[in-house]
């Protein structure tokens, strides 16, 4: 259990420092682009409270390393913002997986 507690907040600390990228590579570029770049601030937001809400709730289980997953957006690779929207959408769903087997991990344990 504190494996897939230590990977679901390493997948948000990961995606709130990774989406800034997605902002800053669109904000400035065109109006259009501009609303893709503030999706990206708006999501980095959310996440980084996320993470910190799971570190509080965290010092309660225990100390723990944290588990990689090595993940991150690659603006580098991004030829249209669809490009970075299925980045977006594999990184949310990666968030997603490491939610539910840690509920799955709960329920078995009650």
């Amino acid at each position: 259990m504190e494996a897939a507690a230590s990977r679901l907040i390493r997948l948000h600390l990961e995606v709130s420092s990774t989406y800034p990228s997605g902002s800053v590579y669109f904000e400035g570029s065109g109006t259009a682009m501009n609303g893709v770049g503030r999706f990206f601030r708006v999501l980095a937001k959310e996440k980084q409270e996320g993470a910190q809400l799971l570190l509080k709730m965290r010092k309660s289980w225990g100390d723990g390393a944290l588990v990689q997953s090595g993940q991150m957006l690659s603006p580098e690779k991004w030829n249209t913002s669809v490009d970075a929207m299925e980045d977006a959408v594999a990184l949310e769903k990666s968030l997603n997986q490491a939610l539910l087997d840690l509920h799955s991990l709960g329920r078995a344990r009650a």
